[in-house]
């Protein structure tokens, strides 16, 4: 049985159903007769006519369950996105597991189709600049609030690391506000020399 017309491959190339080999025997000649002929053929025809739109209806069935999870490409040229480099298209000597799953915004500089559009990378960078729309992100300017916020910084890792109000000596510390998370919102990628924190026994 054929999942998506419902009908046993025998009936849709013979055109009946053949319950047993005998059916697949050549008809008897009282059956061969040209009103018998005219009747089967436009009986044939018919089968596939309806066959023909039943798999139309599958497959869009099928198209349709399968797009669940893609979503409508909605960059345009000269758009800022963020690049999602995946391993394939990192050097073979560079150690993948420490390199950046996102590069700084760049621009569109040209769409292919729907699905692909052609990044403008910088000059050193070996890799091909055409992205599919799954890895890309569209870049979302910061509000100004985060960029020039009054809190020190100092005071945050203080309470985050539980040390009460003692001020914990922090060198090269650094904070890019323009990081944006997986779920649309901001982060600050902060980055610390570890051996400037007292080790606890």
């Amino acid at each position: 049985m054929n999942r998506s017309s419902g009908l046993p491959p025998n009936e849709l190339e013979h055109g009946y159903k053949a319950l047993v080999p005998l059916g697949l025997l050549p008809l008897p000649p009282m059956y061969k007769s040209r009103h018998f002929a005219q009747k089967f053929a436009q009986h044939v025809l018919d089968l596939h006519k309806r066959m023909q739109e039943k798999l139309a209806t599958q497959y869009a069935s099928y198209e349709s369950h399968g797009n669940i999870h893609r979503r409508a490409s909605t960059f345009f040229v000269d758009d800022l996105v963020l690049v999602h480099l995946l391993p394939e298209r990192l050097p073979s000597d560079t150690a993948k597991k420490l390199a950046n799953r996102r590069a700084d915004p760049f621009q569109i500089f040209k769409k292919l189709e729907n699905n692909a559009c052609v990044i403008d990378l910088p000059a050193d960078w070996s890799i091909s600049p055409i992205f599919i729309v799954l890895e890309l992100t569209s870049y979302v300017s910061p509000p100004p609030e985060l960029l020039h916020s009054s809190f020190s910084s100092s005071d945050v890792l203080t309470s985050s690391l539980g040390l009460g109000g003692e001020r914990v000596p922090v060198s090269l510390l650094t904070a890019d506000p323009t990081v944006v998370t997986s779920d649309g919102g901001f982060a600050a990628n902060i980055s610390f020399d570890a051996n400037v924190f007292p080790r606890f026994p």
